[in-house]
């Protein structure tokens, strides 16, 4: 007889011993899980939903990253689970850890507390990697800081405060580049009309991490100016970070003119929360979607593999 049980987050919550916002984490940035909604817009999860939220959390247990695994079967999970011998073990505390950075960053922000906040960031980059700082600490505290702002329950000043004192955080990170200058080149940047230019700097400190020089111009760029960036600067790759709008009608011309002034040859990857939205425009000019960081490693390990065999 088919389970039909639903649970609501709390419930789900105490059943996974997972905290509310890594459940949300998980099913906004992943889709490790997709709940129904009630008429109240409320989340109700299934019986197997919350195993799957077990397994999850038993094979991060074992050291595998959430990103690699959230789409995974039930029984895809449970044979990883079995085989724990074949990865270190990860300390699963740092979940907490992170949601209570995310927590007293908040709170800071409400008060606009620069001190705070910023040592705050300091210790939290001596305390864990750069990849981990990024993906499970910047990341979702910029989702929360703009689900509070959307839902009324900060001012735009907060954000605004917010995203200064990240801008200026993450800017330091990325002027501490220690890749060797053979390395390859990677721009970073938003095209003309977008001007949210977080995106583009992680992403900037996200390829460093992974062996590249990074390149950071800042936002709301033309295809003309990126494009002589690019070749004064002799890239082998250009990042364009589509946070909002998901609608401007230049974007698509901007990004054929692009193609044009760079050539075929030249690795473009867009990403961003409205990438998606210039989907027909990215196919048409042979563009490289990510719909999250952590797929970029592996596709620029596969351009860097191109770069060494040209």
């Amino acid at each position: 007889m088919e389970n039909t049980s639903k649970y609501n987050i709390k419930s789900v919550s105490f059943l996974t011993n997972l905290n509310i916002h890594t459940i949300r984490a998980w099913e906004k940035r992943y889709s490790a899980v997709t709940p129904q909604r009630t008429e109240t817009n409320r989340r109700m999860y299934s019986k197997e939903d919350v195993n799957k939220l077990n397994l999850l959390s038993e094979a991060l247990k074992n050291g595998h990253s959430i990103g690699s695994i959230a789409k995974l079967s039930i029984e895809e999970l449970k044979n990883l689970v079995l085989n724990k011998s074949s990865f270190p073990t990860k300390n699963t505390q740092n979940l907490d850890k992170f949601q209570s950075l995310i927590d007293q960053s908040i709170i800071h922000i409400s008060n606009y507390d620069y001190d705070n906040f910023e040592k705050l960031l300091l210790e939290s980059s001596v305390n864990f990697p750069k990849q981990s700082l990024l993906i499970d600490f910047i990341i979702p505290l910029l989702e929360e800081i703009g689900d509070l702002w959307k839902n009324g329950k900060i001012r735009v000043t907060h954000e605004h405060f917010a995203v200064s004192v990240l801008r200026t955080f993450l800017g330091s990170l990325i002027d501490n580049n220690l890749n060797p200058i053979t390395s390859p080149k990677i721009l970073t940047t938003t095209p003309e009309g977008f001007l949210h230019e977080l995106g583009a700097l992680i992403s900037a400190l996200f390829a460093m991490d992974f062996g590249w020089n990074a390149i950071f111009l800042g936002a709301n760029l033309s295809a003309e100016e990126i494009s002589a960036a690019a070749k004064a600067n002799n890239v082998n790759a250009i990042l364009l970070s589509l946070v909002y709008p998901s609608d401007d009608p230049r974007t698509g011309k901007q990004l054929r003119k692009l193609r044009k002034y760079v050539g075929e040859d030249m690795s473009i990857i867009i990403c961003g929360r409205s990438a998606i939205g210039y989907l027909k425009f990215i196919e048409e000019t042979n563009s490289l979607l990510i719909r999250n960081l952590n797929e970029l490693p592996d596709l620029l390990k596969n351009i860097r593999e191109k770069i060494s065999l040209s």
